[in-house]
């Protein structure tokens, strides 16, 4: 009836899941029902349920290794030294410099203005933009840097292996556009709330 044996279509169906993995934001779960249609489809005798949820959860786990090896490796050494250091905190501060960085201005005031530019400045300064993470999907990116935005640095101190350092990159190149979003929208908050109506009352007494 044309099916094939498990064992012919393994390596098949691990290149479909890897790419999957590799390329969206499916979980294990959704990655296992996918490859099961892809079993049914290709006429592939299905195997038990203890083979194949262990086969996806090994491959995903490797594909997303790669990914975070990929971007550790396209990462300069300096760069990733001062990377651990943002989960750090300084001394004679309540924070860690990533909670700084990831943490927008609120202070609409010349003060606050300035401090949303430094904060934009320091992170454009770790160069993280300039790291080729073309090898990566955005998709995978936007992963990283969503748990990077919203994990406490305890929490990513303790990631293993490379992920560590993968996380605070795709979160500083994601910091490099939001910083600068949030410097302007300060800067437009503080033009319509203290300076034009500064300017609206000195005509008004002239």
């Amino acid at each position: 009836m044309g099916y094939r044996e498990f064992a012919e279509a393994e390596a098949e169906l691990r290149t479909f899941i890897s790419s999957r993995a590799a390329q969206t934001r499916d979980s294990r779960r959704e990655l296992f029902d996918r490859a099961v249609v892809w079993l049914i489809e290709g006429r592939v005798l299905l195997p038990g349920i203890t083979t194949l949820a262990p086969l996806v959860a090994s491959v995903r786990a490797e594909s997303l290794v790669a990914i975070n090896d990929h971007l550790v490796e396209q990462t300069p050494l300096g760069m990733r030294r001062e990377l651990l250091d943002t989960l750090v905190v300084p001394h004679g501060k309540k924070v860690s410099r990533l909670e700084w960085m990831r943490t927008a201005v609120v202070n609409v005031s010349g003060l606050g203005m300035k401090e949303a530019l430094g904060r934009s400045a320091t992170v454009w300064a770790f160069g993280a933009g300039a790291v080729d993470a073309g090898g990566v999907a955005p998709v995978k990116m936007a992963e990283l840097a969503a748990y990077g935005m919203h994990a406490k640095a305890p929490k990513i101190e303790r990631l293993k292996g490379s992920r560590r350092v993968a996380t605070l990159l795709a979160t500083m190149r994601h910091l490099e556009g939001v910083s600068v979003d949030d410097a302007l929208l300060l800067f437009d908050l503080l033009m319509a709330t203290k300076l034009l109506a500064w300017a609206a009352m000195r005509r008004r007494r002239s």
